[in-house]
């Protein structure tokens, strides 16, 4: 079982780091839309704004505990508390940027009242489809690891407030072997 949340914890990391630079870049292009539109659209404005940042503190902060699994062992990010608490924090961002995103956004840039070009829907589109891919990926990562702790903390008592539970956080080899 726990090879499986070493797994699982790459998985995300990559699905993170790519749906990250998804939002992060399609917000941009959003936002060059919602800044050329005839009538001011502050909103959408806001919300690209938001979304940038979603994007662009999600992979600062994926890369920073890759980095450093990578340059040190037994490192506190390899601990269960530490991945619910960045799952939990990723996901908080990311269903709120999600939701406003549904909210506002399909309604500003998809209407033909602002003269904007047919590509504003479709970053829209994109953007929605990829903040709700990350957010739900965030909630299910967090639900394993919380489920993982409980079921372990049965054998392994305080299994949070411990750090780690046997085989979770370990790393994969980066060379299999023959």
């Amino acid at each position: 079982m726990p090879n499986f949340f070493v797994w699982l914890r790459y998985i995300v990391f990559a699905t993170s780091v790519t749906c990250s630079a998804v939002i992060a870049s399609v917000s941009v292009w959003n936002l060059g839309f919602a800044q050329s539109s005839s009538k001011p659209l502050d909103q959408v404005i806001q919300v690209d704004s938001f979304g940038i940042f979603v994007g662009a503190f999600s992979l600062v902060g994926v890369f920073t505990i890759i980095f450093a699994e990578v340059g040190r062992t037994n490192v506190f990010t390899t601990r269960i508390w530490f991945d619910c608490l960045w799952s939990g924090l990723f996901f908080l961002l990311n269903i709120s940027a999600a939701s406003v995103i549904t909210a506002l956004l399909p309604s500003q840039m998809c209407k033909n009242t602002h003269k904007l070009p047919s590509e504003a829907c479709t970053s829209t589109k994109v953007l929605q489809g990829f903040t709700w891919l990350i957010t739900t990926l965030c909630e299910c990562a967090l639900q394993a690891i919380l489920r993982y702790g409980d079921i372990a903390s049965t054998t392994y008592p305080p299994m949070i407030v411990v750090t780690t539970a046997p085989g979770y956080g370990r790393r994969l080899p980066l060379l299999c072997p023959a």
